[in-house]
This record gives structure tokens, C-alpha cells and sequence, in this order.
């Protein structure tokens, strides 16, 4: 990978700066590691202890691993009538499909005597292809999450909504008061979007039942794309981390794998961008820019692939700027520009979209679609918190959104909130926007309740359970269908269903089904047993609502360039940007202990997020890691430790979202801080990059705490090759170039070996990286390291 950035370290490999710049503290640090005691937290200096963490972490694995036998029963023969096949400790796999509001997967669930242990993709599933993100994998300890609400509550709510008492309820009462309560005015739903036939037939059917009933979608990390790699030559990537946090994140990265074999047609991508990011660090060449720079650089390529002069980008290599538009123009057809995520979401992101689009047209499209799973509207939301506060909403359902954290103060939810007379969320915590509802109506879990998906047109997955549900639950969709039900003018369809498992069977049976290819032919009960058995299956045709037009490029120099987040954003000495995390997202699994301790694939940090600024930065600021800064938006003040972030933008504030949750639990409880806070939602517009942000020193440190500088137990590491490098060029003509191959030796050489040898590799591109087992192999049988292999003969 090249790149704009000039090296300013004296090794080309390290495992942090510090190591790099030769800090005392990190090598006294590094000496010390294995003299003191990880159980201690020295008073609670350093918050958890090891021993404490462990506990907490350990209560959700311990529900996981402990007999329960709860497998739901439709279509399930109890466990009391000894199922012949289930054999004790062997598992049993069912097709699912998992969604979290952001991207969907098929997956395979592996039970354990009746409990879910383990979800992997599904290989027969064309999203994810066999693979899950982390936020997937954590689905399972989310289930067993011991904060979870064990059932239905209310929350007894003054006027102003600052003061609640909290009180038990029984599913039959309650429903009885929600129906009185819908017919006193207006219902609305407040859902993300729901790629799911279902649903979107039981919202229906539940508007029918209660006339006047709206349903508004709303996604927290905006629209997403769906790009075929398969078929590219060249990707230019604006600000948009497509391998890490953007879109089908999986099912980019299997695209992505096919086409980056070193060969003559591997695949070129090119990267711009203002924070470093996992698809920046896969970049062929990386370009650093401001986020008030994206629409001008798409300017440029516009121009330039179109054999116009290119206009000017200040800071951005001109030369680089007409190679990639010639690029562009060199692989009409296939060729790749994609923007999008919170990087890309400033005050310009509507005329950034459309620009990325009318290039695309021009380079031949059919690449790049509007993604399926979103359809969100932020537009829409605004409308509904203007209802709000004009007290035209009587019933406000909400539903795997979160608004009252995930929105930024200006957008007015909170207050608007309080303008509503009956507030109902199926959260299964009584988080941040639950604790201001009068129900709380836990929806439990995806591997609790029916579902189906369509996560491409005409690709439909079953969601089905695989234990009953742990605690008084009830999903969404069977609340939905129970009111309905219940209602006065309950409509035939719903009227006719025993329950809500037998109107996900009917829909199947009238409208998917019959139409798909793999189970035409076949009578119901085998059609729907082969449905189960592989999970998905494939009609030509799909029944998804249109994706929301990307709107016409009228050409931004044709305006004023003085919108907040924009090119007027230029005016100060650094832009905000905000991001995702791999595995915390937008916040939901917080809760969940591996999550946290999972590392960021750039930073490499756990449990935090930070404030990331480039070392040019940080040399002038007087910064170093771990120093608390006060970030300033506007009227908005937060405090986070900066972390110095090589690949930075020397003029970019890069922070994550989805921390500084307040009411998720006691594990997310307080980590971190909420960036959310600094972005703006005013009239229906998110800002959540590009507003400028001053930032000063307040005085106070905080350890960051990361595992890549841990275990420095190898030595010195110019000694070894950490990085296997080399070119495509050169790979062509040998394959071996750049490897450096390691000398292993005996620790018995006068031994004399006849038949067998025994030997042990530890590969850490595999392995989880806690390095325990080969520290604990290596001291107790005193093995010689070899570069990051530990070798026993």
C-alpha cells in the first residue's frame, strides 16, 4: 500500500508508537509485564479487576454451557420423550437468519441439549456465504445476558417523564390496556428497518385492525450499499469502510478475498480517506483527505474520467488525483466508486451521494445498488418528532431502536417524547429510551421467536428458534399479531392464524413457497421441512419495497459552500468525524463483556473509544496517548483520552460511537463516552461528520488499554519479520518473495529420531491472540521461541 503519509518512525514495523519512538516507560513497561499480579486492581485504581471482569464474563458463558432443556414447540418433540436425534454433548445445527438493525446473515445454530452455543453462517445463504461479523457471534451471550428484563414492566411516569417508578406486569392485563389505549388516537410504529415479509405483512394487518396506525423506519448508521466485487477491476472507496463497518461487511470481504489473489486481474482499490480504517489499511494507494474534501475529490474524478481538467483539491496530490480518474475511465463497466457510513454523513452527504451516483452511471453502473436491508428515513423521523411536539401522536411504538441515546440532543426527541401519551418499547433492557416509556415489552431474543427475511430481492430466509424463551418474553411481531387479534375488527388473515408461528407458515405457504425454485413441486410439509433444513431459498422475484432514490447532482460549486459539516467546515483547525466500531456498532451489544474486550482491528484498543488524532497532530498539541482532551461541537463539551493514530488526517478528530451508554447494563454502563452528543440532527438533517471541533488539554490521563502491547516476550523485533511483504509484481515472478523462512531447531539434538516426530505451530493469524497457551507451553517446558512460532520437536 502506498500512501501520502510521510514515515515518520525509525522502524518500518512495530506493535505501537511508543515501541517505534523508543519510550523508556513502554520498555520499563514491557519489563515489568509478568512481575505483578492481574488479579489485582490495586483498590480499584484500575477499575475491574481481572478476577472481576472474569465474573462478569463468566455469568452469561455459564448460562450458555449449563443444561436447559427449552426447545420451542412447534414442530419440536419435547426433550421428556428422549428425541433419538440427540445425543448428549453432540450438537445439533439449525438454519436461522440473524439481523441486528444493520447488516443480516443466514447462520447455522449449534444447540447443545436445547440450548443455542454457537452461530456460524450459513454456506448456502448468499449474504455472508458461510461467514458472520462479530456483532453476529455475540448474539448468543446477548441471549444469556443475566440484565436481560425477565418480563414485561411498566414504568409509572410522572408528566415531565424525570421520575418513574418501575412495576411488573402480566402479558394478558397489559394487552388489555394498550387496546383500550389505541383506540384513543393515533398509533405510531418506530421500528428500524424490517427486511422481512412477515412483519411487513403483520404491520399491515395490525393498521387494518386499528385505522389511522403509521409506521416509520429509521436506521441509526444511515444507508447502506450493496456492491458486487466479484466483477470489479477497480474500487475508489470515499471515506467508507466497506471491510470493516460499512454495508454486508462479510459478504464484501468473501467478494473481496476472490479478487485480491495477486495475478494480473487481482483487484485495485484506492482509498480516500480522513481516519484510518480496516479497508484503508487493504488500500493499494491511500489518500488522505478532510471530510469537507469528499465531494470535491468526487469532483475531481467526475471531471477527470469524463477527460475534463481536473479542479484543484487543496493537500491532495494532483498527480494521484488524475491517475485514478484515467483509472476510472480505463475500467468503464468495472469500476467501483462507493461512499457511504458516518464518515460520509456531513451537511453535503445528500449531494456526495448523488455525485457517486451520476459516476457510477457514467462508468457504466450495475455494480453498486441500493442496499435491500436499509429503508430507513431520516426525513421521516423528523416529520414524526414534529407530531410529536404537536401532539398528534397518541400511542408511540419503539421498536430495535434505541433514539433517545442514538440521536444527538438537537433533534428534539427527548422533549418530544414527553408530548406522547403512551410510550411502549420492546427493548429487553430498560435502557436509555425505555426507562420514558410507560410499557416495556421485552422482545427477547432472534433465537427465542419466528421470523423470515428477504435480505435480497427474491433470497428468503427463515428465522426460526432454537429454545424457548428464557424469560416472559414475546417478539415484536407477536405483540403486533395479538393486538390485532384482540381488536374489534380483526382482519381474516389474522383472524384465521391460531398464533403468530402459523401466520409466518400461511404467508410462506400463499407467497414464497410455491414460487421458489428449490421446493416447487414439493407438497407443503416437505417444502417447509427443506426450508428449515437449508434455511433459504430463491424465487427470481422479490417482493422488497423500492430503495429510496440518491437523488440529482445539481453541482456543488453551483451553490453556497457554507453548510455546518461542508466546505464551510474548512474554517477550523479540525473536523469531527464519528465512526463505528467492528464489534461495539452502533451500542446494542455493548453489554456484552467479549465485545468489549474484543480489539479494534486498527487501533488494536479494548473497552474504550478515544479520540484519535494523526502524530503531526499530537506533536503539536503537545499530546500523547492516554491525555484527556475536552472536544468542543458548538454549544457540546466531552471528554475522552486521545489516541495517537498514524494514517490520520492531520486535521481530523475521529471518535466512535455507540459508548457512554448510561442504562445498557453493568458491563456498558459508563465505558467510554457518548459520541453521539457531538453530531447534530436539526430538521431532519444528521450531521454526524465534517462539523468543525476545537479540542485542549485538560490535565488529566487515561491508560488505553491495548493487547498488541502486551506479551513482548519475543524480543527484539527488528530480529524478526512481523510482516510478510512484497508486490504483485514481484510475487508473479516468484511466489516466495518477501518470505522470510524461519530456521527451526531441536531442544534435544543428540536425540536420534527413527520413526515419528511430534510438532506444535501456533499460528496467530488463527489463533484468538491471547497468547496464553504458548507463554504457558513456553515456560513450563522451557521451548525456544522462533520469530511468532513456538516449536516443539
Amino acid at each position: 500500500m502506498s500512501e501520502t503519509t510521510p514515515n515518520t518512525t525509525t522502524s518500518n514495523y512495530w506493535m505501537s508508537l511508543e515501541q517505534a519512538q523508543g519510550n523508556p516507560e513502554f520498555a520499563k513497561r514491557a519489563e515489568q509485564e509478568f512481575l505483578s499480579s492481574p488479579f489485582a486492581s490495586e483498590a480499584g485504581k484500575d477499575g475491574f479487576a481481572r478476577r472481576e471482569f472474569l465474573k462478569y464474563m463468566g455469568a452469561s458463558i455459564g448460562l450458555a454451557t449449563t443444561a436447559c432443556v427449552r426447545r420451542p414447540v412447534q414442530t419440536i418433540i419435547p426433550y421428556a420423550k428422549a428425541p433419538v436425534e440427540v445425543t448428549p454433548g453432540v450438537g445439533n445445527f439449525y438454519a436461522s437468519t440473524w439481523f441486528d438493525g444493520q447488516e443480516a446473515y443466514g447462520t447455522l445454530v449449534r444447540t447443545l441439549e436445547g440450548r443455542p452455543v454457537k452461530m456460524e453462517g450459513n454456506p448456502a445463504h448468499p449474504a455472508g456465504l458461510g461467514g458472520l461479523p462479530a456483532r453476529a457471534h455475540a448474539e448468543v451471550l446477548s441471549l444469556y445476558d443475566p440484565d436481560r428484563l425477565t418480563g414485561p414492566i411498566r414504568n409509572l411516569q410522572n408528566k415531565t417523564r424525570t421520575n418513574r417508578e418501575t412495576v411488573s406486569g402480566k402479558w394478558a392485563d397489559l394487552d388489555g390496556k394498550l387496546l383500550t389505549e389505541f383506540g384513543k388516537g393515533q398509533t405510531v410504529l418506530l421500528t428500524s428497518t424490517l427486511p422481512s415479509p412477515s412483519s411487513r405483512a403483520i404491520i399491515a394487518e395490525f393498521s387494518r385492525a386499528l385505522p389511522g396506525v403509521r409506521w416509520i423506519q429509521f436506521d441509526t448508521l444511515g444507508a447502506t450499499q450493496r456492491l458486487n466485487l466479484a466483477k470489479a477491476n477497480l474500487v475508489v472507496s470515499i471515506d467508507t469502510d466497506f471491510l470493516g463497518t460499512f454495508g454486508q461487511t462479510v459478504e464484501n470481504m468473501k467478494q473481496w478475498s476472490t479478487r485480491r489473489k495477486p495475478g494480473k486481474d487481482m483487484l485495485r482499490l484506492v482509498q480516500f480517506e480522513s481516519m484510518m480504517s480496516l479497508t484503508g489499511m487493504n488500500a493499494d494507494d491511500r489518500i488522505r483527505i478532510k471530510p469537507s474534501q469528499q465531494i470535491a475529490v468526487v469532483e475531481a474524478l467526475m471531471a477527470g474520467a469524463a477527460g475534463r481538467a481536473i479542479p484543484e483539491v487543496a493537500g491532495v496530490d494532483a498527480v494521484m488525483l488524475s491517475k485514478v480518474a484515467k483509472e476510472l475511465a480505463a475500467n468503464r463497466g468495472k469500476a467501483i466508486v462507493v461512499a457511504g457510513g458516518l464518515p460520509t454523513a456531513t451537511a453535503d452527504a445528500a449531494d456526495l451521494r448523488a455525485a457517486v451516483a451520476q459516476l457510477n452511471s457514467s462508468l457504466g453502473g450495475g455494480l453498486v445498488e441500493d442496499s435491500l436491508v436499509s429503508q430507513g428515513s431520516a426525513q421521516d423521523l423528523a416529520g414524526l418528532i414534529a407530531d410529536m411536539n404537536a401532539g398528534k401522536v397518541h400511542n408511540l411504538v419503539i421498536h430495535n431502536i434505541n433514539p433517545v441515546y442514538a440521536l444527538p440532543a438537537d433533534s428534539g426527541f427527548k422533549e418530544a417524547l414527553a408530548k406522547v401519551a403512551n410510550v411502549i418499547s420492546t427493548s429487553n433492557f430498560n435502557d436509555e429510551t425505555a426507562k420514558y416509556a410507560n410499557f416495556v415489552l421485552p422482545a427477547g431474543s432472534t433465537l427465542e421467536s419466528w421470523g423470515d427475511y428477504e435480505l435480497q430481492s427474491g433470497v428468503y430466509s427463515l428465522q426460526q428458534p432454537t429454545i424457548r424463551p428464557l424469560h416472559d418474553s414475546r417478539s415484536f411481531e407477536e405483540s403486533l399479531f395479538a393486538w390485532a387479534k384482540a381488536a374489534k375488527n380483526a382482519p381474516a388473515r389474522v383472524a384465521k392464524a391460531e398464533g403468530w408461528f402459523n401466520f409466518v407458515q400461511d404467508l410462506w405457504k400463499s407467497e414464497i413457497i410455491g414460487r421458489a425454485s428449490e421446493t416447487r413441486g414439493k407438497s407443503f410439509d416437505e417444502a417447509w421441512t427443506w426450508v428449515l433444513q437449508n434455511g433459504v431459498v430463491s424465487t427470481g422475484g422479490g417482493t422488497r419495497p423500492a430503495a429510496r432514490p440518491a437523488g440529482t447532482y445539481n453541482g456543488l460549486s453551483k451553490r453556497a459552500k457554507t453548510s455546518e459539516g461542508g466546505a464551510g467546515a474548512s474554517a477550523s483547525n479540525y473536523e469531527l468525524v464519528l465512526y463505528p466500531k467492528v464489534a461495539i456498532g452502533d451500542g446494542r451489544y455493548a453489554n456484552v463483556a467479549w465485545m468489549q474486550e474484543l480489539p479494534d482491528p486498527v487501533s488494536k484498543i479494548v473497552w474504550d473509544n478515544y479520540a484519535s488524532i494523526s502524530p503531526a497532530a499530537a506533536e503539536k498539541e503537545k499530546l500523547k496517548q492516554g491525555d484527556v482532551v475536552e472536544l468542543t461541537v458548538g454549544a457540546t463539551k466531552v471528554r475522552a483520552p486521545i489516541h495517537i493514530q498514524p494514517g490520520q488526517h492531520d486535521d481530523v478528530i475521529s471518535l466512535a460511537i455507540g459508548y457512554g451508554r448510561s442504562a445498557a447494563g453493568r458491563v456498558a454502563n459508563d465505558i467510554g463516552v457518548n459520541a453521539m452528543a457531538l453530531a447534530s440532527f436539526n430538521a431532519g438533517k444528521p450531521v454526524f461528520s465534517g462539523r468543525a471541533v476545537s479540542m485542549k488539554k485538560t490535565g488529566e490521563f487515561y491508560r488505553l488499554v491495548s493487547p498488541q502491547e502486551a506479551h513482548l516476550l519475543e524480543g527484539n523485533i527488528a530480529d524478526r519479520q512481523l510482516v510478510a511483504e512484497t508486490t504483485n509484481e514481484a510475487w508473479m515472478k516468484n511466489p516466495s518473495s518477501g518470505i522470510h523462512r524461519h530456521k527451526t531447531f531441536s531442544i534435544w539434538p543428540t536425540h536420534q529420531y527413527t520413526k515419528h516426530k511430534w510438532g506444535m505451530a501456533i499460528d496467530l493469524n488463527v489463533c484468538t491472540g491471547c497468547s496464553a497457551c504458548m507463554v504457558a507451553c513456553q515456560s513450563e517446558n522451557n521451548i525456544p521461541v522462533v520469530g511468532k512460532r513456538y516449536v516443539m520437536d
